[in-house]
């Protein structure tokens, strides 16, 4: 089921937010994948918590894509 989702990511996307425990249960919306200076995808996702501020790096399996 990880591949699924890790699959159905995607900028723009809205998520229910899993963990960290400050923002569980929030909804999100995911801005971009994370990469590395070389390019190279870090497997994390930055998600901004709908109104706020904050923004996470979420795995995929820290989040759900809503319907």
């Amino acid at each position: 089921m990880t591949l699924l989702i890790r699959n159905s990511l995607q900028a723009g996307l809205k998520v229910k937010i899993y963990y960290p425990d400050y923002v569980s249960g929030e909804t999100g919306v995911i801005l971009t994948q994370e990469v590395e200076r070389d390019g190279s995808a870090t497997g994390y996702w930055l998600v901004q918590v709908l109104e706020t501020d904050i923004v996470v790096a979420l795995l995929p399996e820290e989040c759900a894509p809503l319907a």
